[in-house]
């Protein structure tokens, strides 16, 4: 490994681990208050956490994301891992057909066609 490449590894180590310290994490979190639930067990538990005004405004949209969260899977991995679940997620197949919804006032049913054939063209080049 080259010394830029161990430098680089460090610097990552090092922010990984002064991100998830606890107030560090939880100031990270008030950046998006309940649009990013904490992933740390714990968190939510601890007053700094729970004081937020967004977070207290918000606390039944809370209780209904993490219930589901609990008890869903993240898209495309209902059966586990998968190549196709990895195309599905970071294609931004799904990101664009709502984008072309919302943003052009595209038909539903058409861009979510163009999406699935697009899906569909992915998921063929992968051998079964």
């Amino acid at each position: 490994m080259q010394m830029i490449q161990i430098m680089e590894l460090r610097l990552l180590i090092f922010f990984m681990k002064k991100l998830y310290e606890r107030d560090t994490y939880i100031k990270f979190l008030d950046a998006t208050p309940v649009g990013m639930l904490p992933s740390i067990s714990g968190i939510s538990d601890t007053p700094e956490y729970k004081e937020n005004e967004t977070v207290q405004k918000f606390s039944n949209a809370v209780d209904v994301i993490t219930d589901a969260m609990e008890k869903g899977t993240a898209i495309g991995y209902e059966h586990g891992p998968s190549i196709q679940a990895g195309f599905l997620t970071s294609q931004g197949i799904i990101e664009s057909m709502f984008q072309d919804i919302i943003t052009n006032g595209t038909d539903v049913k058409k861009a979510a066609k163009t999406a699935e054939k697009q899906l569909n063209e992915l998921f063929s080049t992968v051998q079964q």
